[in-house]
């Protein structure tokens, strides 16, 4: 039999949380049975339309067959038909039901037991066992009575629209996004993820291994061919493992097609060196590339910090290759005047243009230097004086102080930006990133209400479970917010969220309306609000509401002048006059420049 702890601890709740599910899920006072229809009907009408009326129905029968639900006859005199909309009950059937390890099946019918009816698969379910399983805590019950994942997955959506609709409302509502996604349980962790560090672990130790044996210390060490062996084999295992969990289609046209052709051809390459062995140079190179790999393993959550770098280095290559051509523009110019003017007496630095070149840009780096190590800038300040000297440093200024610095100002904000980008760039991802959004904010707000509800004791909890309070008498004081966000838990949340890391200082941002408390929308929608880092859109948001509330004060006290009695202290043409000088209290109208003279007359009379 399903366990609740909160059956054992508090029965006034466990029957308060029992009469609400059966309010959402439309039972009647005396209906034993609910149909996978009725209970499609139930969660639609909470969001959940994700599910048809047939997964329901395999719902209902998994759990009536866990349960040995089966019927036997009524007594005849006993039996009212009625406008149930079971059919069970409609032919005067009484359900027959226990769960696994009950000492006597339940029925309605007490005295002798009849034998039981056959034909009982007729989409329909126990209605105290079904909710006897939606209060039962997470556990094996739940994986003992849906043996398939897809049945699971779909009994926790349910579950999650069933016990927290009120919150699942408010965090879609704030996110935007359906509730049948955000009630939904994450996508379970596939196969290859734990895979993933194993190989990751594999391809660095190919590289270490790889050092040593280009060592020419090494290099004719026996054992290289075992290794090379082996980490061919491993190859080829990882090469099978993926086809056979993704399956072809996935395997050679799914996102990750590009990495697993790399994979194929390194793999071809590989078995073509154990048996044939291939050119010193042509090895040498392929063993190298094959480093390249472990680029995909960067994908790990404990390389975030590496990826973003990695992120930042493409996104910069652009800015390299433009700066490249401006760097290579001006030192061919100077260089073009090096070799007109040094040229001839010092063939061997500034014979030809391209030597030029290299040698302005030795001397732009650092190492300007002739082939004895002497300095060439003091050599060539004596040999021509102060007009090299002078071009020499003008030149100096203008790339080294002016180009170099200029690039390394563009290549640096470029590379922050896109380190600091978001991943998700398709819709489709921009859709999950707000869907993982949405279910951190949603675990917090439940951490915030149970603390809520803890702190308050049970008698602000005694009517149901934390959903029903959550949009109405959830009121978190400062001194109880500094006591959660001490939380582990919460504090690995906001990470999640991306809040900043002032947390103690939180509060006094999102207590907006200075009332000293916090209600549930409050604090969701100042927490998402919080999210990342203060954007453009952020300072441009806060000036319209301000302009906004600027022309809203205008307006009313338009029509307050409008509207107030005459004052007998102030002539109607004054009055009047400073209507007239009013602005207009549209949006879009600019309001024209104030006058210091109308303003100390109206203050006469307006305040």
């Amino acid at each position: 039999m399903p366990q609740s702890s909160l059956k054992s601890t508090n029965r006034t709740k466990y029957l308060a949380q029992d009469q609400r599910l059966r309010i959402r899920l439309g039972l009647q006072p005396h209906q034993k049975l609910i149909s996978g229809q009725s209970l499609h009907a139930a969660v639609t009408a909470l969001g959940l339309s994700s599910y048809s009326v047939e997964e329901m129905n395999d719902l209902v029968n998994a759990v009536a067959e866990h349960v040995g639900l089966h019927f036997k006859e009524s007594s005849t005199d006993s039996v009212q038909r009625t406008s149930s909309r079971d059919k069970a009950e409609l032919l005067g059937l009484e359900p027959v039901w226990q769960w696994s390890g009950a000492s006597a099946a339940r029925s309605e019918i007490p005295g002798r037991q009849r034998p039981p009816i056959a034909g009982c698969d007729k989409n329909v379910v126990p209605a105290q066992a079904l909710l006897e399983l939606l209060l039962a805590d997470e556990g094996q019950v739940h994986q003992k009575v849906f043996k398939k994942q897809v049945l699971l997955r779909q009994f926790q959506s349910i579950r999650e629209i069933l016990l927290a609709s009120d919150a699942n409302q408010l965090v879609a509502d704030l996110t935007v996004v359906r509730i049948s996604d955000l009630a939904a349980p994450p996508e379970p962790r596939h196969l290859l993820a734990y895979f993933e560090p194993f190989a990751a672990i594999m391809y660095f130790s190919y590289g270490i291994m790889l050092a040593f044996q280009l060592d020419p210390s090494y290099s004719s060490w026996y054992a290289w061919a075992h290794f090379e062996a082996a980490f061919t084999l491993f190859l080829l295992i990882e090469i099978m493992l993926r086809m056979h969990l993704l399956g072809c289609r996935n395997y050679w046209g799914g996102p990750d097609r590009f990495w697993n052709w790399f994979d194929i051809l390194f793999a071809v390459f590989s078995v073509a060196d154990l048996f044939m062995p291939l050119q010193m140079m042509f090895l040498k190179i392929i063993r190298l590339c094959r480093l390249t790999r472990i680029v995909k393993d960067l994908r790990l959550k404990m390389m975030k910090e590496l990826r973003l770098m990695i992120r930042g280095w493409f996104a910069g290559l652009r800015t390299i290759a433009v700066a490249f051509i401006l760097l290579f523009y001006v030192i061919y110019m100077i260089s073009a005047l090096a070799t007109t003017s040094l040229g001839p007496s010092h063939p061997v630095l500034f014979g030809t243009v391209p030597v030029s070149m290299f040698t302005a840009f030795r001397c732009y780096t650092g190492d300007c230097s002739d082939r004895e190590g002497f300095p060439l800038t003091v050599l060539l300040a004596q040999e021509f004086g102060t007009a090299f000297v002078l071009c020499y440093v003008v030149s100096y200024m203008l790339v080294t102080m002016g180009i170099f610095n200029v690039i390394l100002a563009v290549y640096v904000d470029i590379t922050m930006k896109a380190a600091k980008g978001s991943n998700a760039k398709s819709p489709e991802q921009y859709a999950l990133e707000s869907v993982r959004v949405a279910r951190y904010a949603r675990e917090l707000l439940k951490k915030f209400v149970t603390a809520y509800q803890d702190f308050m004791g049970n008698d602000a909890s005694s009517s149901g479970d934390f959903t029903n309070t959550v949009q109405e008498h959830v009121q978190i004081t400062k001194e109880l917010f500094q006591i959660i966000i001490q939380d582990g838990a919460v504090q690995a949340l906001m990470d999640e969220l991306d809040l900043p890391l002032d947390r103690a200082d939180l509060f006094a941002v999102i207590d907006a309306d200075g009332s000293g408390a916090l209600d549930a929308q409050e604090l969701v929608h100042g927490m998402l609000s919080l999210r990342g880092e203060l954007t453009k859109s952020d300072v441009i948001a806060t000036l319209l509401a301000a302009k906004s509330m600027h022309h809203m004060l205008l307006q009313m006290k338009r029509e307050w002048l409008q509207t107030r009695p005459p004052s007998p202290t102030c002539p109607p043409s004054l009055e009047h006059d400073a209507l007239r000088k009013l602005p207009d209290a549209s949006v879009g109208q600019k309001p024209p420049e104030e006058d210091h003279n109308a303003e100390a007359q109206m203050d006469v009379y307006t305040f």
